[in-house]
């Protein structure tokens, strides 16, 4: 799977406005405590998954209270609506080229996630008004050359009050390459709809994107508002 394509599945367009710590006077602070919960949750490549149980809510978050810290760019469209508190260990913010998202990932920008042997992020991002999980699994679909059967709804989970409905799927590129796997979750709240993303990619085999850290990471979301 070329970097294009896979640039397409998990977050479609261009990647985010760059994040650097010398843009003074740009960036807006954003910092919370998760409430208490379980311990901090990583995706491997290796671990073995199991599939969400169909209208089963989120999992607690962490159990050990995760600080969550990070700086957005002044301009970001995601950040003034969202804190997000939970953070997993090994992740940051990363540098990328879009206001309409935010990147958490193990590589310090979007581009070498997407252009690493293999790598972990979870993503925040606004979607279309009338955006559905069914149409964001037919997009997936079509942009990684993936059948729609690799994707598949798995119920509902909770993003601060707001009932989320939730997805998983992914594959290898059927040209040869790379592998997906991807948890996802569709919400609305005040009239907006975003899309959050679990993703792993891998150069080699077939990555797994952890269940738990997940529902951890949708339980960790905050609405500012």
């Amino acid at each position: 799977m070329n970097s294009h394509r896979l640039i397409a599945v998990v977050g479609a367009a261009a990647l985010a406005a760059c994040l650097t710590a010398c843009s003074a006077g740009t960036n807006t602070d954003a910092s919370a405590s998760a409430a208490a919960g379980a311990a901090t949750n990583t995706d491997t490549a290796s671990t073995p998954d199991t599939a969400s149980t169909p209208g089963a809510p989120a999992s607690a978050a962490p159990t050990d209270p995760a600080t969550a810290s990070y700086t957005a760019p002044a301009d970001n469209q995601v950040a003034p609506l969202l804190t997000v508190t939970h953070i997993p260990e090994g992740y940051s913010l990363a540098e990328n080229t879009d206001n309409d998202r935010l990147l958490f990932s193990t590589a310090s920008s979007a581009d070498d996630f997407y252009n690493s042997s293999s790598g972990n992020a979870y993503m925040i991002r606004l979607a279309d008004e009338g955006t559905t999980v069914d149409t964001v699994i037919q997009g997936n679909a079509e942009l990684s050359g993936l059948d729609a059967g690799a994707f598949t709804t798995t119920g509902e989970a909770s993003v601060d009050g707001e009932t989320a409905q939730t997805y998983q799927g992914g594959g290898a590129d059927p040209n040869g390459g790379n592998y997906l796997a991807e948890r996802g979750a569709v919400v609305t709240h005040n009239g907006k709809t975003f899309i959050i993303e679990g993703i792993a990619l891998d150069k080699s085999s077939q990555p797994t994107v952890s269940e738990e850290g997940f529902n951890a990471f949708l339980k960790g979301i905050v609405w500012t508002d």
